[in-house]
């Protein structure tokens, strides 16, 4: 069983310097950490790169980071993340892409919808380029029904 809980941007800048292979992100509003009971892996949450996409109601998933392979481990974090963002935040839609052989299996096992990008992105990112291949996207219910704070 594993558990989420909101850490500090150190913790999981740390983790993604050292296990991640774009390294930590640039952007940041939020970290989310894995547990079960030790600290399994780090996601972290922040604007949309997109500035069409940056509407105030919209949160990028800009790293999912495991430091343990654990079949389904990354799908299950992902579906509890939701449950945490649905609890204690307001926007009302989450995104994140798929990249080079990654092929969004985590997203499409957790019910997210895809979007090919017909002008895929290249973000340049110590020394290397990954290729965004898909959006992915889940819409949460109106903030209004959520208890949640920004």
């Amino acid at each position: 069983m594993i558990e989420i809980r909101q850490i500090k941007w150190r913790t999981a800048r740390r983790c993604c310097e050292a296990h991640h292979y774009l390294g930590p992100p640039v952007g940041h509003r939020f970290s989310l950490g894995v547990y079960g009971p030790d600290l399994l892996g780090v996601m972290t949450w922040g604007r949309p790169v997109s500035r069409m996409l940056d509407d105030g109601h919209t949160l990028e998933m800009t790293r999912m980071c495991l430091m343990v392979q654990r079949k389904n481990l990354a799908s299950q974090s992902l579906s509890k993340a939701v449950q945490w963002i649905k609890a204690h935040r307001t926007e009302t839609r989450l995104i994140s892409y798929s990249d080079g052989d990654h092929k969004g299996t985590i997203y499409a096992a957790s019910n997210w919808t895809p979007t090919p990008l017909k002008q895929s992105g290249i973000w340049p990112s110590s020394g290397q380029s990954m290729r965004a291949t898909m959006r992915w996207e889940m819409r949460l219910p109106s903030s209004i029904t959520q208890g949640g704070s920004k």
